[in-house]
């Protein structure tokens, strides 16, 4: 009998697991990169590096607004621009269903 429960538990929390795994790619959206291309190109700012990068992961709701999820960078001014660059900004391309999440990488070159 206690084989039987560990076997259910290890089953359960496997499938589970798989369940709520997020996709590791991101959809191609050719337009949508476009017009975030342009929110960011305004983006000014002054670092030491030759080179910032981030991830930009967010999705786009049904009424077309843009909903920034993380922004993978150490550098904090970077984030917070990105952010309110784009966080609730609308865009022409809206998501036919929720939960698409789209990941787009950004380099600045000094």
């Amino acid at each position: 009998m206690k084989k039987l429960a560990l076997i259910v538990l290890v089953l359960s929390l496997s499938v589970s697991s798989y369940a709520f795994n997020t996709p590791t790619e991101s959809p191609k959206n050719d337009k949508l990169h476009a017009e975030i291309s342009k929110m960011l190109n305004t983006i000014t700012l002054e670092f030491d590096a030759d080179v910032l990068t981030a991830n930009v992961t967010f999705t786009v709701t049904t009424k077309g607004e843009i909903v920034v999820l993380a922004v993978d960078t150490d550098n904090q001014e970077l984030e917070s621009r990105v952010k309110s660059k784009l966080n609730y900004k609308k865009v022409s391309v809206k998501s036919e269903r929720n939960g698409i999440i789209y990941i787009v990488p950004l380099k600045l070159v000094k």
